[in-house]
């Protein structure tokens, strides 16, 4: 599949009603260490992304700030955004059952298959 397609897929506006928004009840991931959850090339994009972002659209993006002020910036009630709130409530739960991979510390679930994860809800969504 072309990464285009899954991007595109990504930021479609969610149609699913019964998810509501997050707006009011953002997750809140358990760890502080937004590497585990944001590959490198998100964080690249999402400051282009705050760069260019008007004021008054500010309030349709779900943003996060972690210790270190860094924010990411993921607009509500699309696909990429219940993709990524699925996707870090997966990293907790690793973190919190401390399942991690073989041969380093780091959660089993971290920013280094998220793409394939991505890949998966695209290949079974409906």
């Amino acid at each position: 599949m072309h990464t285009n397609k899954l991007f595109l897929w990504l930021d479609k506006k969610n149609t699913n009603t019964s998810l509501g928004s997050y707006q009011s009840n953002p997750y809140k991931s358990l760890c502080n260490n937004y590497e585990l959850y944001y590959t490198k090339n998100e964080l690249k994009m999402n400051k282009i992304i705050l760069e260019h972002v008007d004021n008054y659209k500010i309030n349709e993006i779900q943003k996060y700030t972690f210790p270190d002020e860094k924010i990411i910036c993921i607009k509500d009630n699309t696909k990429r955004y219940n993709s990524d709130i699925l996707f870090r409530e997966l990293v907790d739960h690793c973190i919190k059952y401390n399942i991690n991979t073989e041969y380093s510390n780091e959660p089993l679930i971290n920013a280094n298959i998220k793409n394939a994860f991505y890949k998966f809800l695209y290949d079974n969504s409906i």
